[in-house]
C-alpha cells in the first residue's frame, strides 16, 4: 500500500493546507513517512492547537511565533531533525489546550 493513501498521511496533507505550510516546511516536519511516532505527534499537535484556538489564522500565528515557553517558534521546533523537539511541541500544545 502506498503511503499517500494511508489515513494519517491524508490527514497530514490536510494539516499542511490548514496551516499554510510550504512543501519544504512539510517535508522538514515529516521527512520520513515511515516515522509513525513523529506523524502521530504532529497530528496530535494539530488537534490540540485546533481545540485551543478554533481559528485557523490564530493557529498559524501561534505556530510561527516564538513564545514564552520556547526560544523558537513551534513550527521551527517541529521542523527540527530531532524528534524530541516535536514531542516538546506536542507536550506544550497539550498543556495549553488542557487535553
Amino acid at each position: 500500500m502506498s503511503d499517500k493513501g494511508w489515513g494519517p498521511i491524508v490527514l497530514f496533507d490536510k494539516v499542511k493546507v490548514h496551516w499554510g505550510l510550504t512543501d519544504e516546511e512539510a517535508k522538514r516536519i515529516l521527512p520520513d513517512h515511515t516515522n509513525h511516532e513523529r506523524l502521530r505527534a504532529v497530528l496530535r499537535i494539530a488537534a490540540d492547537v485546533n481545540a485551543l484556538f478554533m481559528d485557523g489564522e490564530a493557529e498559524r500565528e501561534w505556530l510561527r511565533t516564538p513564545g514564552p515557553h520556547m526560544a523558537v517558534s513551534p513550527l521551527s521546533a517541529m521542523m527540527s531533525e530531532v524528534d524530541d523537539d516535536v514531542f516538546r511541541v506536542k507536550q506544550l500544545a497539550a498543556l495549553l489546550s488542557g487535553r
